[in-house]
């Protein structure tokens, strides 16, 4: 599975939240959000397990993975998942 970009020229609205660049609202009623869901959960468990397990843990990235990790939570309530 591939995140792919329509892009049209003109003006646009920022995302509300982060985590809306890594799945879109508009996707929340696709016939594979789940994939896409569970894809970037192992994603981000992946990278904040590598921040856990590292000589010289980044804070940062480790509290914005686990940000994100706490937006699919919330997301896959939303879903009903």
């Amino acid at each position: 599975m591939y995140n792919i970009l329509t892009v049209k020229n003109g003006q646009c609205e920022p995302r509300k939240n982060e985590i809306d660049y890594h799945i879109p609202p508009c996707l929340y009623r696709h016939k594979y959000i789940r994939e896409l869901y569970e894809k970037k959960m192992r994603e981000f468990k992946r990278i904040t397990a590598g921040i856990e397990n590292s000589a010289n843990p980044d804070a940062e990235k480790y509290e914005k993975n686990k940000y994100f990790l706490n937006e699919l939570n919330r997301i896959k309530k939303d879903l009903a998942l």
